[in-house]
């Protein structure tokens, strides 16, 4: 049985995230946005559309191709007040970095089952001053690291809704 905070996303909503990615992509590089060092722009941005779907689905937040293109999200990448980060490590750690804002941060882990399946579990959330301490400082990476293990359980952190 799947964690409670798992959600499964099959065909076609996989087609569905991956176009809305797609889509993302194209308008950021018509505006000449660029992605940090190392990042591939594609990859990196399918995976933060499934993280943001995974984080609505919990939620119980509307995921709609125009309020996250054209809508009231489209220059940020947060759901009303919360950032969602993504990786594909199941025991990967929650990334921060000097110049994002000041929000809850929500880890997404993207379980590739089959090509057909995809698992997304929320692993937990922190402020981001919880994340910014010394100790998650990662200087190769120019960024922070919070392990799993620190954050808060994802039944404390408020969810609002438009």
């Amino acid at each position: 049985m799947p964690n409670r905070h798992s959600i499964e996303l099959r065909q076609p909503i996989l087609d569905y995230l991956r176009g809305v990615a797609d889509e993302r992509n194209r308008q950021d590089r018509a505006r000449g946005c660029k992605h940090r060092p190392g990042i591939v722009g594609d990859n990196a941005q399918r995976k933060g559309v499934m993280g943001e779907f995974v984080y609505c689905a919990w939620a119980g937040i509307d995921y709609t191709e125009h309020e996250f293109i054209d809508g009231p999200f489209a220059d940020d990448d947060d759901i009303n007040g919360v950032q969602i980060r993504s990786t594909t490590h199941s025991t990967g750690h929650l990334i921060t970095y000097d110049r994002d804002k000041p929000a809850p941060y929500v880890l997404v882990t993207l379980d590739k089952v089959d090509n057909d399946l995809i698992v997304g579990t929320l692993r937990g959330w922190a402020w981001l001053r919880e994340t910014t301490v010394p100790g998650n400082w990662r200087a190769q990476y120019d960024s922070y690291w919070t392990p799993q293990s620190a954050l808060h359980p994802m039944d404390t952190l408020e969810i609002k809704h438009n």
